[in-house]
């Protein structure tokens, strides 16, 4: 019986050490934009502000003259460096009426230094041109790090949520947690 108690407080101690470092290290103010345009879901723009200390590594190792400014070399190479997170697919997904779409591609990235708060931006464009058919769809972007390293946040409310929208008519759109360090953007849109 001592064994056996020794035995389990060993495993909750050892679980919780381990639960005490399963925590993000960086965060992200997340903002998608869905787009449409002629009955079509063309994708989502995204705008990503990284916290003030993963900003400030990147900064210092792209910004190499120090002008506060992405030069077009050095924002080559920061979106090289951003593709490092492809295998994770961006931490993105996009749903159409729960169905996950085809591989996160990412398309016209770039990156800002926000000079005054000391953040850097990410700007990029998921490609999805799903065509619209009769009847409400539910389309939802995640925003999510399956690793735990990465939380992100929003400031955006289902009142607040951006579409830009051609032919198409947003009924419904909704912003919730999605696990505990993600979130999930979700709009109805029906074709006109």
């Amino acid at each position: 019986m001592y064994i056996r108690k020794t035995c389990l407080f060993i495993v909750f101690v050892l679980g919780s050490i381990n639960l005490a470092f399963a925590h993000p290290h960086v965060a992200i103010d997340t903002h998608p934009v869905f787009v449409f345009d002629n009955g079509y879901f063309k994708g989502v723009s995204v705008t990503w502000t990284w916290d003030e200390f993963f900003s400030d590594q990147v900064i210092v190792d792209y910004d190499k003259n120090e002008n506060d400014k992405f030069e077009p070399e050095e924002l080559a190479k920061v979106e090289e460096f951003f593709h490092n997170i492809k295998d994770y697919s961006y931490f993105s997904e996009i749903k159409i009426n729960g169905q996950d779409v085809a591989e996160i591609k990412i398309e016209q990235f770039s990156a800002k230094i926000n000079p005054f708060e000391y953040t850097l931006t990410y700007t990029f464009f998921i490609p999805v041109n799903f065509k619209l058919t009769d009847g409400d769809m539910i389309i939802s972007y995640i925003n999510n790090d399956p690793t735990i390293y990465i939380s992100f946040s929003t400031e955006c409310t289902a009142e607040g949520l951006d579409e830009e929208t051609k032919n198409v008519d947003i009924f419904d759109s909704s912003v919730k947690n999605h696990s505990y360090y993600g979130y999930q953007f979700m709009i109805v849109a029906h074709k006109k």
